[in-house]
């Protein structure tokens, strides 16, 4: 019973480490919608005189800065997304090379490709590749054990448990 779980776990953190990317992107696209918005919220500030940009509506706006405070949120949110981005360029090099350690052409390392490289649905694998749900699994579950043989890939999978 106690070697089962160790396995689940170490599966598991293989695979929190193989959605990285996907996490990274998730993030990345998130930041982007929110810079959006606040564009479209400066929107009206394009047709206003300088000052009443910088210095607020008297009366209506109580914060003080009223268009800079969102030019500089806007700024920040810009630099955020270029962090996310260089993120997600890190994952999904250490995807590649995880992905490098499964045969070329072999199932498993098809389907490890496409969900975690590709970010495809189950489901889209599943229709592309024209197997069951349960077979598709089935290919998964061994090419995340595949992977887990791999002490290089147990010691960067360990390092990253341990980073987060």
């Amino acid at each position: 019973m106690q070697i089962d779980s160790k396995i689940d776990i170490e599966r598991e953190h293989l695979i929190d480490y193989l959605s990285q990317y996907s996490l990274a992107i998730s993030e990345k696209h998130r930041l982007e919608r929110r810079l959006s918005q606040i564009r479209w919220d400066m929107t009206p500030l394009h047709g206003r005189r300088l000052q009443d940009a910088t210095m607020g509506r008297t009366g209506r706006d109580k914060r003080e800065g009223g268009g800079t405070a969102l030019v500089i949120k806007a700024d920040e949110i810009e630099r955020r997304i270029m962090e996310q981005t260089a993120v997600a360029c890190n994952a999904l090099l250490c995807i590649f090379d995880a992905m490098d350690y499964l045969p070329l052409l072999s199932i498993e390392r098809i389907v490890l490709e496409m969900r975690y490289i590709d970010l495809s649905p189950w489901s889209f694998i599943s229709k592309e590749m024209d197997i069951s749900r349960s077979r598709l699994f089935d290919h998964h579950n061994a090419g995340i054990d595949l992977l887990l043989s791999v002490p290089e890939i147990r010691a960067k999978v360990a390092e990253y448990i341990g980073s987060t």
